[in-house]
């Protein structure tokens, strides 16, 4: 195996704590909608997968490999989102947010075309999965800019990863009465919304 080595390296990239943020943001900057889309979506299904793992017993690395490898039970996002639901992890307004969140990942990831949050489509997926679409972030959706949805699309997903992680609540609810954790999440990206 001539690439073990290159492979190894890789991995440590992957391996690496998930607790720098600072870096994480800064380097979502440099990135298109489809890359950023792709990066915090991914961010939230590793959340998903540490928290589905808090609710078994203790595993050996060899048996959580055969749970999480490519076709095995949790081998997808699809069947973690599953699973997840079925523990208790998320409600079924989380699973549907997160299912979305799932459509856009895959369509940044394998479209031909070049899509953007100027897309209509795509426009329209990050609107619903950031709460928008019914008003309860507060601001008319329509008034935003592709970069500025972008913004919003990022903290949300941000903001989802920890509430897994961190076994909070997610749903329309927690807006308008957010816990205090979810306030102090809030609380670290003010002035999200204001205009440009």
């Amino acid at each position: 195996m001539a690439h073990e080595g290159i492979t190894k390296a890789l991995k440590r990239f992957v391996d690496a704590s998930d607790d720098d943020y600072v870096s994480f943001f800064e380097g979502l900057k440099k990135e298109s909608d489809r890359g950023s889309i792709i990066l915090v979506v991914t961010a939230i299904e590793d959340a998903l997968s540490e928290a589905i793992k808090r609710r078994f017993v203790a595993l050996s690395a060899s048996e959580e490999k055969a749970l999480y490898s490519f076709n095995s039970p949790l081998g997808t996002f699809s069947s973690r989102i599953q699973i997840a639901h079925a523990l208790g992890v998320i409600n079924g307004e989380g699973r549907a947010q997160l299912n979305l969140m799932r459509a856009m990942r895959n369509a940044c990831a394998h479209a031909r075309a070049d899509i953007s949050f100027e897309t209509p489509q795509l426009r329209d997926a990050g609107i619903a999965a950031t709460f928008m679409d019914d008003g309860a972030m507060g601001q008319d959706p329509a008034t935003l800019t592709a970069l500025q949805l972008r913004e919003v699309f990022t903290v949300c997903a941000w903001i989802l990863s920890q509430v897994i992680k961190f076994g909070e609540n997610w749903d329309k609810s927690s807006l308008s009465n957010p816990s205090p954790f979810l306030k102090y999440m809030l609380s670290r990206v003010p002035g999200l919304l204001k205009p440009r």
